[in-house]
């Protein structure tokens, strides 16, 4: 019964450390986002406050220093589901909860352009 015990407690915390281990490699940096975005082909374009990343199927916009959302990055993909098209949009905040706001403004933005592009979409396709 001991060794049933023992066995039970050794299995879920070996449970649990694959599964913080799990969270741990999810969670994003600033770096490790610039580290996927360059790795493999791609294309790099500066422009005044960010660096964007061209993946082919996905764009990376890395705030400078100076930019209202720095350290903030954006990923965009567009997307094509039923005949219909999408751009996808996550965004990562690294500054301070000072900063939030910024990075809320400048995520803010990013969606009003999707939308621009995506009627522009709708009207090329009629």
């Amino acid at each position: 019964m001991l060794r049933a015990v023992i066995l039970i407690v050794a299995t879920l915390t070996l449970c649990l450390a694959a599964a913080a281990t799990s969270a741990q490699q999810e969670r994003k940096s600033f770096d490790s986002l610039w580290n996927e975005a360059t790795t493999g082909n791609h294309t790099i374009t500066e422009f005044d406050g960010y660096t964007m990343v061209d993946k082919g199927d996905a764009y990376y916009y890395f705030t400078k220093e100076g930019h209202y959302a720095h350290p903030g990055v954006i990923l965009r993909a567009l997307e094509q589901r039923n005949g219909r098209f999408f751009i996808d949009t996550q965004g990562w905040s690294f500054a301070v909860e000072g900063g939030q706001p910024g990075f809320q403004r400048w995520l803010e933005e990013a969606k009003a352009l999707n939308r621009k592009i995506l009627e522009a979409i709708q009207r090329e396709r009629q």
